[in-house]
């Protein structure tokens, strides 16, 4: 018992005898060939977070600068950085997909499909991601050549590292991945396949062109001291910038007592404020030395 199955409207018996369309006159058999590119940009943000604190150095007793006298005043800053926090955001997974007829007839029955496929471990397995989709085609003639652009516009994983970059210290994703994209050309009058539907594939790697954007990466600290009233100060302003190094540091002021009068207590106020190189200011923080001028004498 012959059985019937339909391809592009046309009945075809078990066999490949064509019923209810135009059977192939003779040797109407063609060729085709096809390649494809896949490729998207992939932005990875990697975003920082900083903290500030700024104390008297430990240890010192209240500072007595008397008249003339000049003292230096020594204050810790410490600056943390913290992150990155990781974020990704892929363009459409796009590309061409170019069929070639490379026989001596017309393609007939041309179906053009494509997919992609994802690999969590390195390419060993490979998993549906995204497709198959149809592209619209028409029919090609002989020695001609179409091409037809396609996007997926899916959210990829981050792209696997190698070697030893991949390692969980070195502050790479637990999940990851790669990815191919396969284009598969059908017709029905492929040479030695006439009447049947006979199909071509072509298999790329998804080329992914990575972009990275560090928010915050960098900072700079201003730091300012209050010079009391009587007092000459240096400096009383200071700019530091924070890049890949930012240890504790020591901010040292010199006082000079010009004109206080002896027997008060002062203070000298050193604020220093964090600004981040893209975000606001985080709150200004303080410590204050206590001053003394001295005892008066008759």
């Amino acid at each position: 018992m012959r059985t019937l199955r339909i391809h592009h409207g046309w009945a075809v018996l078990a066999g490949g005898i064509l019923i209810g369309g135009a059977a192939f006159a003779g040797n109407q058999g063609t060729t085709i060939t096809l390649d494809k590119t896949a490729s998207t940009t992939q932005t990875e943000t990697d975003t920082y977070s900083w903290m500030i604190q700024k104390t008297l150095k430990p240890n010192q007793v209240p500072y007595v600068i008397r008249s003339d006298k000049t003292v230096p005043l020594q204050f810790l800053l410490t600056a943390n950085r913290s992150g990155p926090v990781k974020s990704y955001v892929n363009d459409p997974v796009s590309g061409q997909i170019c069929i070639h007829n490379t026989g001596t007839h017309p393609t007939v029955g041309l179906w053009v499909t494509d997919q992609m496929e994802q690999s969590t471990d390195g390419g060993a397995t490979w998993t549906a991601f995204a497709g198959p989709s149809v592209i619209p085609v028409t029919e090609i003639a002989a020695g001609a050549s179409q091409c037809y652009p396609y996007s997926f516009s899916n959210t990829l994983l981050p792209s696997c590292p190698s070697g030893e970059d991949r390692a969980p210290h070195k502050g790479r994703v637990a999940a990851c991945a790669i990815y191919r994209n396969i284009a598969t050309a059908t017709v029905d009058n492929f040479s030695g396949f006439e009447g049947t539907a006979h199909s071509v594939d072509s298999t790329v790697p998804v080329t992914v062109n990575p972009v990275l954007i560090e928010v915050d990466k960098t900072a700079s600290i201003a730091d300012v001291f209050s010079c009391p009233t009587g007092f000459s100060c240096s400096p009383v302003s200071s700019t530091i910038p924070l890049t890949d190094s930012y240890p504790t540091s020591i901010y040292e002021v010199s006082m000079t007592n010009q004109s206080a009068a002896c027997g008060q207590t002062v203070s000298g106020l050193n604020t220093a404020t964090l600004t981040p190189s893209t975000n606001p200011a985080l709150p200004s923080v303080s410590a204050a030395a206590t001053i003394y001028t001295g005892t008066c004498h008759p």
